[in-house]
């Protein structure tokens, strides 16, 4: 709830239509050899969820296949 209410995007900063991407297991991240720069961030946290615009969130889904 904390990342939620601080209102800002985890990727680019915006502060606008806040949303949570999430990824079912961490280890389907693992898995692939090249990773986006969202996918890294949430390995690195080791977090399931990001707190994400609409559009970085509409990117990710865009990107993947």
């Amino acid at each position: 709830m904390d990342r939620l209410r601080k209102g800002r995007c985890e990727l680019c900063d915006q502060r606008t239509g806040m949303e949570v991407h999430q990824v079912r297991p961490l280890v389907e991240l693992r898995s692939k050899d090249e990773q986006p720069v969202w996918a890294q961030l949430m390995l690195k946290k080791r977090r399931r969820t990001l707190m994400i615009c609409t559009t970085c969130h509409g990117g990710i889904h865009a990107h993947q296949g």
